[in-house]
């Protein structure tokens, strides 16, 4: 089994880059699940939530032939939302695509300063089995089936033409939604 790296507050996320692209970027794997969201300059407010001292978190996701899209929301925050393919997961060989076998399992959430690189808050949380289950049924479906990069783009265009509000999107389409306790992790 692959060692995951833990960066700690004011580390670099990644030892290897000193900044990072500005995006929000999900591992789905059997050895971890994390969300690492990386803009210039986090606000007080973005960390606060990221540490869950803003109120819960609330998760969500949209299936489409061939794109996940993977939403959450920190306490008074809006929403996010994040395409997912299997076939872009970074380092496949260490994280293949899926979710861990525990019904319960951590799920790490980075805030981190894109200009920099370095980690400003790390939460914790976890998802209940009904959201957990489906999720992985949606996942298992991206793996077997053929993998189309054009489609994706065109189902994710559609996706966001028809919603600009990640809020809306969540409201309007996404079958599987979640509420989780968001805590500062250790």
């Amino acid at each position: 089994m692959a060692v995951t790296f833990r960066p700690a507050l004011g580390q670099l996320y990644d030892p290897m880059r000193e900044q990072l692209p500005k995006a929000m970027t999900w591992r789905l794997s059997p050895q971890d699940v994390e969300l690492l969201i990386a803009v210039p300059g986090p606000t007080a407010e973005e960390v606060a939530a990221t540490h869950g001292r803003l109120g819960r978190a609330r998760f969500a996701f949209i299936e489409r032939p061939n794109v996940l899209v993977l939403c959450h929301r920190f306490g008074t925050g809006g929403w996010g939302a994040q395409p997912w393919q299997a076939v872009r997961q970074d380092h496949p060989d260490l994280y293949p695509p899926g979710l861990p076998a525990a019904e319960r399992f951590p799920i790490h959430v980075y805030l981190a300063d894109s200009r920099t690189g370095r980690v400003l808050a790390h939460g914790l949380t976890s998802w209940p089995q009904e959201f957990v289950a489906p999720l992985q049924e949606a996942i298992e479906r991206h793996v077997a089936g053929p993998q189309d990069d054009a489609a994706a783009g065109v189902e994710l265009e559609e996706l966001l033409q028809l919603y600009p509000d990640s809020g809306q999107l969540v409201r309007d389409r996404a079958p599987f939604t979640c509420t989780a306790t968001l805590v500062s992790a250790p």
